[in-house]
């Protein structure tokens, strides 16, 4: 088209020449759609977005994991040698839905199976016929914290039990079960005397006798005191010897209950250090012979039946 144009603006062979050589030079460089139609090229489809007739390849389905079927072998190991605990914990696992149907059904199946013929056992624990819910129950060296106030799940077989309870003695026993069992079992404890008081009984009668002294000696002295100074201001210095006598008998019984007071103190405190609690006499008949006189005896019998 731009040929033609020249032609027609500018006449000249020259310049029709020069367009012409124009003109193959840009057709060579860049050529016509129009040249080469016996072998048009091929078209490129967009690269922007997804081709239309691509098939679109899923994920091929993911194989069950192995553990589902160790755990289907092992639950029914465990379940024939009579570990029925774990065996239900391993169908447990089994039975989830990452497992294939079938190795579920299977697993649901023995596991129900498993609890019916898992053992329990419910526990009372007395003490001197008073129950303890604060009891402490061990079995194989387990502490179950259930009991006693819930059943005791345990495997079929030979168990050790060991019980105990504040203020009482702990008991220790062997527990056979068998498949199926629902057992309830009483468990008496015998409770632990209480021990004697370390303070003897002198100590109590010294201690008293003690503080009574403390207190006299506060009280004839004030009184001791008070009578005094109402002398000194009514008969000072002309008072007479019964006066004066009234003051220093107060006086004195102050200074008596003193030295009682704090010597009984002093008693208690060392029959509380270095003695022990007062030891009952056992029952029985005790007898005593004592010499009376040149040729005589004296027999002597003491029977304690309490």
């Amino acid at each position: 088209m731009r040929a033609l144009i020249g032609f027609i603006t500018v006449p000249g062979t020259g310049l029709l020449g020069s367009l012409l050589l124009a003109n193959g030079t840009a057709a060579a460089a860049e050529p016509s759609p129009r040249v080469n139609t016996a072998h048009p090229v091929p078209s490129v489809p967009p690269k922007h977005g997804p081709e239309l007739n691509t098939p679109v390849l899923s994920a091929p389905p993911a194989r069950p994991s192995s553990a589902c079927f160790d755990q289907h072998e092992l639950g029914q190991e465990l379940r024939q040698s009579g570990r029925l605990l774990e065996s239900r914990a391993t169908f447990a696992r089994c039975a989830s839905a990452h497992c294939p149907p079938a190795v579920q059904r299977d697993c649901q199946l023995w596991s129900r199976q498993v609890e019916a013929e898992q053992p329990s056992v419910m526990f009372r624990v007395n003490v001197e016929g008073q129950p303890r819910n604060d009891a402490r129950v061990e079995i194989d060296g387990q502490l179950r914290p259930e009991a006693p106030a819930q059943p005791v799940k345990l495997d079929p077989g030979l168990h050790e039990l060991h019980v105990s309870a504040p203020a009482a003695r702990p008991l220790r026993r062997q527990l056979q079960l068998r498949p199926h069992a629902r057992e309830q079992l009483a468990l008496n404890l015998t409770a632990l005397p209480e021990e004697p008081s370390r303070i003897s009984a002198w100590s109590w009668v010294l201690g008293g006798v003690g503080i009574a002294g403390t207190a006299g000696f506060v009280a004839f002295g004030l009184s001791s005191r008070a009578l005094e100074l109402e002398l000194e201001q009514s008969c000072s210095p002309l008072c007479s010897e019964e006066q004066i006598d009234r003051v220093r008998q107060r006086s004195i019984a102050a200074n008596v209950s003193l030295g009682l007071g704090v010597s009984s103190l002093a008693a208690a405190g060392a029959l509380y250090l270095l003695g022990g609690p007062d030891k009952p006499e056992e029952p029985g008949l005790r007898v005593g012979v004592a010499p009376a006189g040149r040729r005589g005896a004296m027999c002597n019998l003491q029977l304690r039946t309490f």
